[in-house]
C-alpha cells in the first residue's frame, strides 16, 4: 500500500503544471546538469522531426477500445493499439510536453521515462484488479476534466469513468489523460 501511495505522489510531481508559477532554479550535480543538457536537446531535436500519433476518430472511441483491448486481450502494455506506443512517447508525446512546466522539464528524460512506464505497468495492473468485463463496456461515462495545449498536441484530461458492473457503477480513475494531434486520439496516461 506504501508503494501504490509513493506511486502516486510521485505521479502528482510528474503530471503537475507549474505554469502560473516562475519557473525555479533547480540545484543539482554537474551529472545531473549535464543529463538535464542531453535530454533537453534530444527532446528539442525530435520535437523539431514532427512525428504524428496513430489513433482514433474521436476521445470517446479512443478510451472505450483501451477498455476493450484492456478486458479482451489481457496483453503486455506495447501491445495496446489504443494506448501510446513507445515511439509515439519518445518521438511525439514526451517532446511536446517539455518546455511546458512539467516535471520532464527538471528531470532527466531517462529517469522521467522509466518512472512514467513504472506507472503505467501499475495503472493497467489496477485497471486489471478490477475484474470488468466485454459486457460491461457497453455504457460507460466519461466524466472530462478539461484540455490543454503542449505543443502540437491538446491533452484532454479525465477525471472519471463511470462503468455498471453487476447493477452497482465502477468508477475508474486509473486513465488519466488522452492525446489528440490532428483529428487522431489516443490514450497517453494511466496510472494507479
Amino acid at each position: 500500500m506504501k508503494t501504490i501511495q509513493l506511486f502516486i505522489i510521485v505521479l502528482s510531481i510528474i503530471f503537475v503544471s507549474c505554469k502560473d508559477k516562475p519557473a525555479a532554479k533547480v540545484e543539482s550535480s554537474p551529472e545531473i546538469q549535464e543529463k538535464l543538457k542531453k535530454s533537453r536537446e534530444e527532446l528539442i531535436k525530435r520535437k523539431l522531426e514532427n512525428h504524428s500519433i496513430s489513433g482514433f476518430k474521436s476521445k470517446e472511441e479512443s478510451v472505450s477500445e483501451f477498455l476493450k483491448e484492456l478486458v479482451n486481450s489481457k496483453q503486455r502494455i506495447a501491445q495496446y493499439k489504443s494506448l501510446l506506443n513507445n515511439f509515439e512517447k519518445e518521438f511525439v508525446f514526451f517532446p511536446n510536453i517539455y518546455g511546458e512546466n512539467t516535471s520532464l522539464d527538471v528531470t532527466p528524460l531517462e529517469d522521467y521515462r522509466q518512472t512514467f512506464d513504472r506507472l503505467e505497468a501499475l495503472g493497467i495492473q489496477r485497471l486489471m484488479e478490477s475484474n470488468l468485463e466485454a459486457s460491461n463496456l457497453k455504457n460507460i461515462k466519461i466524466v472530462w476534466k478539461g484540455s490543454k495545449q503542449y505543443g502540437n498536441l491538446l491533452i484532454h484530461k479525465i477525471g472519471r469513468i463511470e462503468v455498471i458492473k453487476k447493477g452497482s457503477t465502477i468508477e475508474i480513475n486509473q486513465i488519466r489523460s488522452l492525446i489528440e494531434q490532428n483529428g487522431k486520439f489516443k490514450v497517453a496516461v494511466v496510472a494507479p
